[in-house]
């Protein structure tokens, strides 16, 4: 499978970031991080959650 083409529910890319789905949840409702929805789930692309990992280490550095 094509790694862009990976997609994650909210409990799935929790997991993948290493944060609580509680988080996860919190920056949905902020705007900031990546998703999409589909009906009432939403739903994470690998490589945006990928992008949005290496934005918030240069925004870190940045500090």
């Amino acid at each position: 499978m094509e790694e862009q083409n990976v997609t994650f529910t909210a409990k799935e890319a929790a997991k993948y970031l290493k944060i609580s789905y509680w988080i996860i949840t919190q920056l949905v409702k902020r705007g900031e991080i990546p998703y999409h929805r589909w009906g009432r789930k939403i739903f994470f692309k690998k490589i945006n959650l990928d992008k949005f990992i290496d934005e918030q280490e240069e925004s870190a550095v940045k500090v």
